[in-house]
């Protein structure tokens, strides 16, 4: 728990993933967040998230993961996302990096289509994954966070 100004604030889970594809799990995370557990959720399409108006959404973004978030939760769908200006890396990307970068705990939730396709794309990567995934990115993120970043990831 947090102390400002010497009051406790409820420590904040950032939610982190694809928006509308992961819509209704994002409503259901924020629910379960608030509710069973009493955190504040922080999820960019709500009215409640932090906005800076002389910030892009993205700086937006990391900012509140650099400045707000105590834990984030990542859920990785089938879609890899926006990818931003700011590189070759989608904006859930960034924002996991951030995190990491924190060092805040990082819980890593993954669909289960997108988990048992993994090693075919790993033996097969010139094979065409277009009805599973909308770029081949997705998997490159996954590898990265199953086997080089040590993450504890959930199917």
């Amino acid at each position: 728990m947090q102390y400002i100004s010497g009051e406790a604030r409820k420590p904040s889970i950032f939610v982190s993933s694809t928006c509308y594809d992961l819509k209704q799990i994002r409503q259901d995370i924020r629910e379960f967040i608030e509710a069973d557990l009493g955190y504040e959720a922080i999820l960019s399409e709500y009215d409640s998230f932090p906005i800076d108006s002389d910030k892009d959404t993205i700086n937006n973004c990391l900012r509140v993961v650099e400045q707000r978030a105590d834990i984030m939760v990542l859920i990785v769908g089938s879609r890899y996302g926006y990818i931003t200006d700011h590189g070759e890396k989608s904006i859930t990307n960034l924002e996991y990096l951030r995190a990491k970068a924190k060092g805040i705990p990082i819980f890593v939730f993954i669909d289960q289509k997108v988990s048992n396709i993994l090693p075919v794309w790993k033996k097969n990567k010139e094979m065409n994954f277009s009805d599973i995934v909308d770029s081949e990115k997705i998997f490159e993120f996954v590898d990265t966070l199953r086997n080089k970043d040590s993450i504890t990831v959930i199917n």
